[in-house]
């Protein structure tokens, strides 16, 4: 076994940052290697027997990460409140929506990070999904400048996947999760793609069932563990 380094993280997050990918963990190795890193990430398929010996060093399991998918076969009509979000920056209201689309987030959730943390990262996402860096796509629901939900697409290859999806919590329970959906799977099919992924927090019980009543099916499950080894290492 061999702690990789987690560059981009490490360097978003001022921190020594390492990850042990599924089925590789094993207990005397990591005890041996985990001294120069500040946070682990760990990851392990929820039926290993691996997920026993993870728990005994005290790692705090922080998310199960589902990934569902829809092959792409239909081309349908998008709704007409959803429109393409054109500005290379995002306004305030998509920020605010951006912060929404995280709750169950395992940088929000795990405590040890600082509040601030969790805002800049998903801030970032959003900034680099409007300049075109990460995502092709930005739909949104409502007026561009006060949208009522959104959603960004990213692909590669003939995949293409849901990255930020969020409603403003003002404006649950119409439908709105669902057109933006079913405009991401339709916009997704006019670009060629074949297949649609997305990945949420098993704790989101509501987005899960979204996504099976809109056609998705689960594709893969992981534990996601955090081990701090130095919890003061944070740099408030």
């Amino acid at each position: 076994m061999h702690i990789e380094p987690v560059i981009w993280d490490s360097a978003f997050f001022h921190l020594t940052i390492g990850k042990i990918n599924e089925g590789v963990f094993n207990r005397q190795e990591f005890l041996q290697e985990k001294e120069v890193f500040d946070l682990i990430y760990i990851f392990e398929k929820p039926e290993s027997n691996n997920n026993a010996a993870i728990s005994s060093i005290n790692a705090v399991l922080v998310d199960e990460k589902i990934t569902y998918k829809i092959i792409l076969k239909n081309e349908d009509e998008i709704d007409a409140a959803i429109f393409v979000y054109t500005k290379d920056e995002p306004n305030d209201k998509l920020i605010s929506l951006t912060l929404q689309s995280g709750i169950y987030s395992r940088f929000k959730t795990d405590k040890n990070f600082p509040a601030e943390a969790y805002e800049k990262l998903y801030i970032t996402w959003i900034k680099k999904s409007c300049d075109k860096s990460i995502a092709f796509r930005i739909l949104i629901y409502g007026e561009m400048k006060n949208p009522s939900g959104f959603i960004t697409l990213t692909g590669n290859g003939s995949e293409a996947q849901i990255g930020l999806i969020a409603v403003d919590e003002q404006h649950r329970g119409q439908g709105i999760g669902r057109k933006l959906i079913e405009a991401a799977i339709t916009t997704a099919k006019n670009h060629n793609f074949t297949t649609l992924k997305v990945v949420t927090q098993g704790a989101n019980q509501q987005a899960c069932l979204l996504y099976e009543k809109c056609g998705f099916v689960i594709d893969s499950k992981i534990n996601i563990y955090h081990y701090w080894n130095k919890k003061d290492a944070y740099p408030i």
